[in-house]
């Protein structure tokens, strides 16, 4: 047992872990104190679609790109963890978010896809347990389950979403969906 636990694999999914600790501590806070639903705003979600868009821009533009998924450290994980905490703002992507942190962090495109497509499963699995939980708490049973099913689909989503931008980071940067976010964004503000 104690053989595994200093593998790199045992290491990242520790460092995992304490990604996913700031969003779990900010998504508890949101939900107890009633400040997710104040953040459920149009104009909040509008703007920031385009704001974290353009974050990502400036992020992939600063960021280097010599580090690779293995040198992920406690720092670099604390770092990113709280970049994805942000995302709890609607309208933020969580992947892109945690991308945008992990390029600060010195990491290439690739390697940044893969540690928010890593990050996304314990996250996902937190979250829709905070939801289910609080779903429970309001509504019952049926409830938790209708939570289950959401929370499996946003997995699911996730992870397709993270699979086809690996795929398109072969040809392009984060600027196509950059511009898709900053109309998005726009979008939706015209429409208020």
């Amino acid at each position: 047992m104690s053989g595994t636990a200093g593998t790199p694999q045992a290491k990242l999914v520790v460092r995992l872990a304490v990604a996913t600790v700031p969003v779990a501590i900010a998504g508890a806070i949101l939900l107890v104190s009633g400040l997710a639903d104040l953040l459920r705003d149009p104009i909040v979600i509008g703007w920031a679609t385009i704001l974290f868009g353009i974050v990502l821009l400036w992020a992939d533009r600063k960021g280097e790109t010599g580090r690779t998924i293995r040198e992920l450290g406690m720092k670099d994980a604390i770092v990113v963890g709280l970049w994805q905490a942000v995302s709890l703002i609607p309208g933020a992507s969580r992947s892109g978010l945690s991308i945008t942190g992990a390029r600060l962090c010195g990491f290439s495109r690739k390697d940044s896809v893969r540690i928010a497509m890593l990050m996304s499963i314990p996250t996902i699995v937190v979250a829709g347990f905070i939801t289910g939980f609080d779903a429970h708490v309001r509504e019952g049973i049926g409830a938790l389950r209708e939570s289950a099913v959401v929370a499996a689909f946003s997995f699911l989503s996730a992870l397709i979403a993270l699979h086809l931008m690996m795929r398109f980071l072969d040809r392009y940067r984060f600027t196509p969906y950059v511009i898709y976010r900053v109309f998005m964004g726009a979008g939706l503000l015209l429409l208020i």
